[in-house]
């Protein structure tokens, strides 16, 4: 019989496997315009949707508080991805089919995990954006996918003002801040998890009226002044007030900001993508 740990560890190595192939086919989708065969898209749902009923069944037993035990943003981080997932997979199918209900159920029962006392618990609440970047900007960019899904006519009046109040505290945070990273923790500004806050605001645009085009041009001048010398490609870590870099470009968090780029600015997503394939 498995043991709780052993299959924590191999759902850390499920999610990550499949998550590292969706972002990896995602930055050739949007990169070249790929096609993806009929039989092919339709063999690999069959899969995921096999994956997510095991994430489900794990999940639902407990294992984003064991994943906690393996790095400060596990639970939260766990819990964002399945949710993401179901989102991924739900895109394009009936409103009135029952997986499309299942998987929306899902991302309900996540969003709520992620917005428990439990989950905010390690996430200083006095920062300039309470809470953090990290934590703000993930679940934010959840709430964005989630409306996505529905028509404007499905869209719950609730969850709707719920994710303009946070891109509106976001952007309020980024309006005062001199650097354009704001921090994850105290001290801690990672660049990327400030990349998904931007994409969420970027979603905002696409959903409802275009708000925050102006602030993500201002974002975009700030970044592009503050990018790491040695790679031209933004910094793995930056300063807490200035935002230059702290830290040169990694190929991890580049791997995930590129995905998230082209939904703040196609043309600078295109240019850090050939940046990152000369460097990385």
């Amino acid at each position: 019989m498995f043991s709780l740990k052993g299959l924590v560890r191999g759902l850390l190595t499920l999610l990550a496997g499949f998550l590292l192939f969706y972002l990896g086919r995602l930055n050739w989708v949007v990169q070249h315009q790929i096609k993806i065969r009929e039989s092919d898209r339709t063999e690999l749902r069959s899969r995921v949707y096999g994956q997510l009923q095991f994430l489900k069944q794990a999940l639902h037993r407990g294992a984003g508080v064991e994943m906690q035990g393996y790095y400060p943003e596990g639970f939260v981080f766990i819990q964002v991805l399945y949710g993401l997932s179901w989102c991924d997979w739900l895109a394009g199918l009936p409103s009135d089919d029952l997986r499309f209900t299942e998987g929306l159920a899902e991302i309900d029962w996540t969003l709520a995990e992620l917005t428990s006392e439990y989950a905010r618990r390690i996430f200083p609440a006095d920062l300039p954006l309470a809470h953090g970047v990290f934590y703000r900007g993930w679940t934010n960019y959840l709430r964005a996918q989630r409306l996505r899904l529905l028509s404007p006519a499905q869209r719950d009046s609730s969850r709707v003002a719920e994710f303009q109040y946070h891109c509106q505290a976001i952007a309020r945070a980024l309006e005062a801040s001199e650097s354009p990273y704001l921090e994850s923790y105290h001290g801690a500004v990672w660049p990327a998890d400030n990349v998904v806050a931007l994409a969420a605001l970027g979603q905002h645009d696409r959903l409802f009226p275009p708000r925050y085009e102006r602030l993500r041009r201002d974002w975009l001048d700030r970044v592009q002044s503050r990018l790491d010398p040695a790679s031209g490609l933004i910094p793995h870590s930056a300063q807490p007030l200035s935002g230059h870099p702290r830290e040169g470009a990694r190929g991890s968090s580049q791997s995930l900001m590129i995905d998230f780029l082209h939904e703040i600015d196609p043309g600078f997503g295109r240019a850090q993508f050939e940046r990152y394939r000369t460097n990385c």
